[in-house]
């Protein structure tokens, strides 16, 4: 589950839904700052393209966020509206996740 601790890091908040970093790019920072954990570069990019194509564009980008730039931005995510629907993404995550990226 290390995907829930990197998202655990930080949900940082951008202003938009706007992300200018790829996959690749986040995730060599990523292990270039040590901040993988057992997770290979491949493995990061797959949880990012999964991530990309699951999360509405606010909590993606406050995600990508936290990857990229290490961010805990969790008191943010925390205030997105509706909490239920933040909620229901994050399972829908895990569970695309656990389908494509094992």
């Amino acid at each position: 589950m290390m995907w829930v601790a990197t998202l655990a890091l930080g949900l940082a908040g951008l202003a938009g839904p706007v992300w200018a970093q790829t996959g690749p790019e986040t995730c060599a920072r990523m292990k270039v700052e040590d901040r993988l954990g057992p997770l290979s570069e491949a493995q990061c990019q797959c949880n990012y393209s999964v991530a990309d194509q699951v999360l509405d564009a606010d909590i993606r980008a406050l995600l990508f966020d936290a990857w990229y730039n290490g961010n805990d931005n969790m008191a943010k995510v925390e205030q997105l509206k509706p909490r239920h629907r933040v909620r229901r993404e994050m399972l829908e995550l895990r569970k695309a996740i656990q389908k494509h990226c094992s």
